[in-house]
């Protein structure tokens, strides 16, 4: 017996290192990580009312999706089918190529936003950071699961938001996203203007409209073809109407990612 256990013992190591071997060849490298896509949501705001909107997406295009995704896509497709005329949801998968683009889930963690102030731009208010805190606590109420967090200068940020005296185009606002090819946001910078382009200074009201306008496009919001609206490209209110609401909410009730079905 006692020259037997030995043999049993390299023959268990023998098939223990061939197993081994076995998986590691089946097993598939790890894929890289996808680079972001910089898309320049420039949001555009031309402000005879107080702003315009528009959005110059450079949406990714996706590659094959496997059985249980394409379940996820049908389900998707189904709810926006559903509550396509409460939402203006359609106006985002134009824009976007069919890619619902948006923050992913948080699990309560807040939204890191740094308000760049700069007391020495001409036309510059104090009031300026607390109206677009108004902004961005108005889209909270919509949707308590976003959740934001103004950080110091120079701390870490996912949004970011400037100040300029004014655009040369005819806006008074633009949001400029990053986000990664299956749609999901990394990074907003938001620049508002204190005048319009031909130098005309926006009141408060005008500044928090455009303010609102903005913010919804950091969320991922898309424009809406309704002046009843904030996201309506000639931004007219700062109140934030049922469609809006209605839309953000779906948004983020779907999963990120295309709506393409593969062939």
């Amino acid at each position: 017996m006692s020259r037997i256990l030995p043999l049993i013992v390299v023959v268990l190591v023998a098939l223990l290192l061939l197993g081994r071997a076995g998986r590691e060849r089946a097993e598939p490298p790890p894929a890289a990580a996808p680079d972001p896509v910089t898309q320049s949501a420039a949001a555009t705001s031309l402000d005879r009312a107080p702003g315009t909107a528009g959005q110059r997406d450079s949406a990714p295009t996706g590659s094959a999706t496997p059985a249980i995704d394409q379940l996820v896509i049908l389900a998707n497709r189904q709810r926006i089918d559903r509550e396509r005329r409460y939402t203006y949801i359609d106006s985002l998968l134009v824009s976007s190529d069919s890619l619902i683009r948006r923050w992913a889930d948080r699990n309560g963690q807040p939204l890191r936003v740094a308000l760049v102030e700069t007391p020495d731009l001409e036309g510059w208010r104090v009031m300026l950071p607390t109206i677009v805190r108004r902004a961005f606590a108005a889209w909270q109420e919509v949707y308590p699961d976003l959740r934001f967090e103004v950080v110091a200068e120079g701390e870490p940020a996912e949004v970011t938001v400037r100040w300029i005296e004014r655009f040369e185009l005819e806006r008074t606002g633009q949001t400029d996203l990053q986000y990664l090819p299956t749609g999901t946001i990394q990074r907003a910078d938001v620049i508002l203007a204190l005048t319009t382009h031909d130098s005309l200074p926006l009141r408060d009201d005008g500044l928090l409209a455009v303010a609102t306008h903005e913010v919804g496009h950091a969320l991922g919001m898309p424009h809406s073809a309704s002046p009843e609206d904030v996201m309506y490209p000639e931004t007219r209110t700062a109140r934030i109407s049922q469609r809006d609401r209605a839309t953000l909410v779906l948004l983020y009730a779907v999963a990120v990612g295309t709506l393409r079905l593969s062939p």
